[in-house]
């Protein structure tokens, strides 16, 4: 029983949870100290604008302001500036078809049959692989020799520039 007293006795000394202020510390008591606070230093402790020099600034010019139309007097000489023209030119070319056509080349302003180059394009080579899956081993070549299966890109034949391209 005097264990049980005991304990209860040392639980009432050492209350949980521990005791908190009921609030917390005024501005006056924060601002200007408690005895067991310091008071924040006060203004005395800094520099005054008094000790630095007053800023020089750089004298600039007032902005330029512009110059005022005058309408010359009647019967005055006026000389215009010369007028440049700058002529703009489009070249259109008309859709390039499989064939070689007749256009005005836009890089070197000929007129000329345009010269072509056939490759075959990727359809082509999915058949062949498509013949070569399934067993038709003669035939697998046979969408490279047809024409409907092939990309025709077109050169000017002067110049050698690249025109265009058909794809069908």
């Amino acid at each position: 029983m005097k264990d049980i007293e005991h304990h209860q006795q040392q639980q009432q000394n050492h209350a949980y949870p521990p005791q908190m202020p009921s609030a917390p510390p005024t501005y006056d008591e924060v601002m200007y100290g408690t005895p067991g606070n310091p008071p924040y230093p006060s203004a005395a402790a800094y520099p005054t604008s008094a000790s630095y020099p007053a800023p020089t600034y750089p004298s600039t010019a007032p902005y330029p302001t512009q110059p005022v139309l005058i309408n010359p007097p009647i019967g005055a000489n006026i000389v215009n500036p010369p007028t440049t023209v700058v002529e703009v030119q489009r070249t259109i070319i008309a859709a390039l078809g499989p064939a070689p056509a007749h256009i005005t080349c836009p890089h070197c302003r000929y007129v000329v049959v345009t010269s072509t180059e056939t490759e075959p394009n990727c359809a082509a080579h999915l058949c062949c692989l498509f013949l070569l899956v399934i067993g038709c081993c003669p035939f697998s070549s046979l969408p490279y020799c047809m024409d409907s299966l092939k990309n025709v890109r077109h050169y000017c034949p002067n110049c050698k520039a690249f025109l265009g391209s058909y794809q069908p």
